[in-house]
This record gives structure tokens, sequence and C-alpha cells, in this order.
């Protein structure tokens, strides 16, 4: 039985069915063109981003006739609710982030059935699961895919430097410190703002393609989560 999952809550929990696979897209890369005079062609610069997708879910459901709107309105509040992470029930050791999520409208071709279409728009990479869990660092050194924004999970007391493949990070740690370099925000693990606490630019903390060289300063404990992605 094909389904989706939303943060881990299938759509068989709630109710309604998945009726057909989706087409999967792949995300397009963006380029800056130049045009130079007495040249032939375009040139081409990678920039290193790529765009959004958008994937159409086609769902249905059977409720009694009484209940119809009823399941319907359910089916609504859960899909408008903030959720982070799409699964598909053929691919569970993959996800993807969302962005936005659309209902189309509900048809009623029968009393009983009620049928209507889920647009995601999602980011263009596709996120592995295990790869969202904290790690020792020494286990993220090497990365097969392509490069990833992690979080740095720094434990202990003091200033530390971290260092990824030859950026020093100057910390000021008070038992915890998380460096998000995907959101670019500093914290505690109960969410204080540390910002002023991390000197350095969150772009130069990327986990490369390939082997990373990471070290962090004696008396200080680091796990990362990788954030391992793809195309």
């Amino acid at each position: 039985m094909y389904y989706i999952l939303l943060d881990n809550i299938s759509s068989i929990q709630k109710g309604f069915m998945i009726t057909s696979r989706p087409s999967m897209p792949a995300p397009e890369k963006n380029y800056n063109t130049y045009d130079i005079p007495g040249r032939d062609g375009t040139l081409y610069e990678d920039l290193g981003t790529i765009d959004d997708i958008e994937i159409e879910v086609e769902c249905n459901y059977i409720a009694s006739e009484h209940l119809w709107n009823e399941k319907w309105r359910e089916i609504k509040k859960w899909l408008f609710e903030r959720h982070k992470l799409l699964q598909f029930s053929d691919d569970h050791s993959c996800c993807y982030r969302i962005k936005t999520i659309a209902l189309s409208a509900n048809e009623r071709t029968i009393k009983i059935d009620g049928s209507f279409s889920i647009t995601f728009v999602l980011e263009g990479y596709t996120y592995f699961i295990n790869g969202l869990e904290k790690q020792p660092y020494e286990y993220v050194k090497y990365n097969p895919y392509e490069s990833t924004k992690p979080l740095y999970y720094i434990t202990g007391n003091g200033t530390c430097i971290l260092t990824v493949n030859g950026t020093e990070c100057t910390c000021a740690v008070s038992d915890n410190l998380i460096i998000d370099t995907y959101l670019q925000l500093s914290y505690k693990e109960d969410g204080t703002n540390q910002n002023t606490s991390v000197n350095c630019n969150y772009e130069d903390l990327k986990l490369l393609q390939g082997d990373n060289e990471i070290s962090i300063t004696s008396g200080f404990d680091l796990e990362i989560v990788p954030n391992w992605r793809c195309y």
C-alpha cells in the first residue's frame, strides 16, 4: 500500500489514500549567463544552488455521507500544520524538506468518496534520513554526497576553536552550543540565541564532497548532524 509521511506520520493514519505514485522531478541548477561580444555562444557561471521542486500527489478517502465534510476538515487541519519533512513509502531512506503545502478542491463524485490533490513545494535536494541524526564528528569526515550544511553540537565550557577544512571558528561555549549552518544561526539546546558567541562565516563550515578535515579544541566534545543530501 502506497502512502506518504509528514514528520513520520502517515497518510494512512490520517484516513486517506494515495491513488497513484507521483512523478518525481529533477531540480534545475542556477546559473548566471554572460554574452561576450566577439565570442560564440553564451558563458554559464554555476552558482552552486538549485531551484525548488514541486510534487503533486493525488489522494482520496471514503467516509459516511454524514461524516464526509468532517473528515475533509480533519485532513485539511493535519496537512496545514507546520510540517518539516516529506517521505514516500517506497523510499524510506530519504526525505524532502517542505516549503509549502497547497490543496486542490475536494471532488465528491459519490456521497461517500472524496478526491483531492496535494501540491508540495520542496527544497530541491533529497536528504538521507541517517544524515539527520547526531554522529561523532570522526564519522562524518568523508562526505560521499553533495556539499552540505551541517549542525555542529559542541559541549563544554569556555572558548574553543572549531576548525573545518582550514577555517577556524572561535566559539564561547557555556555547557552547550549548536552552530546551525543550514539556518545560519547559533543557539543553545534550549533555543537561547547564541549568535554573538560564534565568530565565523557559516558558509565556510560546509561539509564538502569527499574528505573533510574537522577538529575541536581539546576538552570539548563535538557531534555533527551532517544533513547528507543529493540531487
